[in-house]
């Protein structure tokens, strides 16, 4: 039998530390790219804001594992929280315009209510991330990111 090298676990170490590092910085370039027109409908019929809250949702997952279980029930409540939002408060309705078609509508107090919610999720996480060393990409320090 082989025995495993222990450079092998560094190297695994260090390769999956920059593996999520570079996740994270795709997500948060999404999440900042999507945010510019939040209310847009992309082609295959997904609101940009629903991005945003699915890439939201999965940078949590790539920084879940260093979480104690206060911090994951804390971004679980605010996750439950944003989902129950949508479901009660539209983003978009339907309805007639003044020649009879139908067509869908922004519902503004109820985007900027989502908006809100989506700051705090995405605050929280950024928040966690720096505390557990995964470094923030859209909050570049000094000597800007290799």
């Amino acid at each position: 039998m082989v025995e495993p090298n222990k450079n092998d676990s560094e190297d695994a170490s260090f390769n999956q530390a920059g593996f999520q590092q570079e996740r994270l910085n795709t997500l948060f370039a999404r999440i900042d790219l999507f945010s510019t027109a939040p209310l847009l409908k992309t082609p295959s019929g997904i609101y940009n804001y629903q991005i945003i809250f699915r890439d939201l949702v999965s940078c949590y997952s790539t920084i879940s594992a260093k979480l104690n279980d206060k911090e994951k029930e804390k971004i679980k409540e605010k996750r439950i929280k944003i989902t129950n939002y949508l479901i009660s408060n539209p983003i978009h309705t339907q309805r007639h315009d003044w020649r009879g078609k139908l067509g869908n509508y922004n519902c503004p107090g109820n985007w900027i209510g989502l908006n809100e919610l989506l700051l705090d999720y995405r605050d929280f996480l950024e928040v966690l991330m720096e505390k557990y060393g995964f470094g923030n990409p859209s909050k570049e320090t000094e000597g800007g990111w290799d």
